[in-house]
């Protein structure tokens, strides 16, 4: 598979977008075609940084989905930022398209949002803070246009 890579540089999750061009086969027509589209991929790392504990792809279809959901996430932190109790209060929000959980969680007066995510063994959190989730909402949504930039750009490479 050939690629066109650019580092997307968030907050505590680093990220690439990536174009693509894959060679597929329809059994059919006996015929194989290039397949090109572009997506963003998270290598997770573990807490002494020395393992990648997760790597998780972002097909560009659910770029936009998974933008949403740190939205609402971001929506429920900010309102128990508003919020004055001592307890503690979590919400989830499942990401079925890629082996990421979401969550937003209140304790002692302090709101984060926090992506789980699960390598073969453990489970590890990685907190954000409103001001980082905004920058990664932010920079998702901008990624279409940069996304099909890179497509043209390695389709021009490939002919």
């Amino acid at each position: 598979m050939e690629n066109l890579k650019e580092e997307l540089h968030l907050p505590k999750l680093g990220g690439k977008i990536i174009a693509y061009r894959q060679k597929r086969f329809n059994p059919e027509d006996k015929i194989s075609y290039d397949d090109f589209d572009w997506g963003v991929r998270f290598f997770i790392h573990g807490p002494d940084r020395r393992y990648n504990i997760a790597d998780i792809w972002i097909y560009k279809s659910d770029v936009s989905r998974f933008a949403n959901l740190l939205e609402n996430a971001l929506k429920t932190v900010t309102a128990l930022q508003n919020q004055s109790f001592s307890g503690s209060y979590t919400k989830s929000f499942s990401v079925p398209f890629c082996s990421v959980r979401i969550e937003a969680a209140s304790k002692s007066g302090k709101a984060l949002v926090t992506l789980w995510v699960s390598s073969s063994t453990q489970t590890f959190g990685i907190h954000l803070t409103v001001q980082e989730v905004s920058i990664v909402i932010s920079k998702l949504r901008s990624l279409d246009q940069k996304g099909q930039q890179m497509v043209e750009a390695l389709k021009s490479l490939t002919q």
